[in-house]
């Protein structure tokens, strides 16, 4: 498992990345292979219909997603996403938005499911993500 220090910095850089930033993204809680996230009633992830965009429910949920697999990876493996599913159920949203993720199955990999919801509880969007769990990363 990750240690908190690491999980706390992976959760600020995610925090603090332009987009979510602008969206206003928080981190609300997260505990061996789950995470939650909340984005307040701002209106910045709706368009003039009212409706939430897909590529905005596919980030939120790969944010999720990705800190799900950090509390549930192995010291010295990092999880890296390699395939990703999501469906946009209900493009209608009313206030805050929230979105939970969940470790689901997997030894050398992770599969993740991810839920947003609204402030009245509607499922907004469902996804699923796998990640590849690797001892190291390097760019050629």
């Amino acid at each position: 498992m990750v240690n908190d220090n690491d999980l706390r910095r992976i959760v600020n850089e995610i925090e603090n990345m332009p987009f979510l930033k602008y969206l206003s993204l928080k981190v609300s809680r997260w505990e061996p292979g789950k995470c939650e996230l909340f984005i307040p009633a701002t209106g910045k992830f709706i368009n003039r219909l009212g409706e939430i965009n897909l590529g905005v429910c596919s980030i939120l949920c790969e944010a999720g997603s990705y800190i799900a697999a950090c509390t549930d990876s192995l010291e010295g493996k990092h999880p890296v996403i390699y395939s990703s599913k999501v469906s946009l159920l209900h493009p209608k949203v009313s206030g805050a938005i929230y979105i939970s993720s969940g470790f689901m199955e997997g030894e050398t990999d992770r599969l993740i499911e991810s839920k947003v919801v609204d402030e009245q509880g509607k499922l907004i969007a469902l996804a699923t993500n796998r990640y590849l769990l690797v001892v190291d990363i390097r760019v050629n």
